[in-house]
């Protein structure tokens, strides 16, 4: 009774209902799906409230997705969506590094693609579970060129990261490149929030001062 998904991944016949909460699995033939996206439900009641918590947010850049018309507006919605969701650790662990080593940039790479960092919640619009990470590293620019002499695609935009680093305000900014496991690459300046001077005391209380290896954050959990 198993199968082999598109994805290449064996599954079960029955399918998991996408909305947070809901652990029915029902058959293929008797889901509910979104018109557009083809999100998966039980039922119209758990399509409903789906819809009305999150996937409204997320069906139109999924369906952009699925029709290779991901635009840069996705992309930065995204992005900025799950940066609001680590910025209580990352914006201190920015003002702690930057206080020790001088300007540079926060490295934030994950083994997810960007199309699975769409979805808000720890269960995709097919009723699969994720489990996302972002991994932090802060280099100066000299750190930077040695880590990336060996990868052409990440030292390419070099010339760009030096005017960042050169231009951002130290009290509230910082600079963020970020590469995802797909290859979705972006850099930018982003606002620290909250403020320097708690982004202080928050990175004294994480102890990140006395931290020499990279700092994993793991957005999804086990309970959805």
């Amino acid at each position: 009774d198993l199968k082999y998904d598109n994805q290449g991944i064996f599954a079960s016949d029955k399918v998991k209902c996408a909305r947070i909460g809901c652990d029915a699995e029902v058959a293929e033939a008797e889901l509910k799906r979104c018109a557009k996206c083809k999100g998966c439900y039980c039922k119209r009641d758990c399509q409903i409230a789906d819809w009305k918590k999150r996937h409204k947010y997320e069906c139109n850049i999924l369906c952009n997705i699925l029709n290779e018309e991901f635009s840069k507006e996705d992309k930065r919605m995204t992005i900025e969506n799950q940066m609001q969701r680590i910025r209580m650790y990352m914006c201190p662990y920015v003002v702690v590094k930057t206080e020790s080593l001088g300007r540079g940039i926060v490295y934030v790479s994950s083994t997810s693609s960007l199309t699975q960092w769409v979805c808000r919640d720890a269960v995709n619009h097919q009723g699969k579970g994720l489990d996302r990470s972002f991994k932090l590293e802060f280099f100066t620019l000299d750190d930077w060129d040695a880590f990336v002499a060996d990868n052409f695609e990440l030292a390419a935009p070099r010339k760009h990261i030096k005017t960042m680093i050169d231009s951002y305000d130290i009290e509230k900014q910082f600079v963020l490149v970020l590469l995802f496991a797909c290859g979705h690459y972006a850099g930018a300046i982003f606002p620290l929030v909250p403020d320097a001077g708690i982004c202080k005391r928050l990175g004294d209380m994480y102890e990140f001062a006395q931290m020499d290896s990279p700092l994993q954050l793991n957005v999804d959990t086990a309970d959805d």
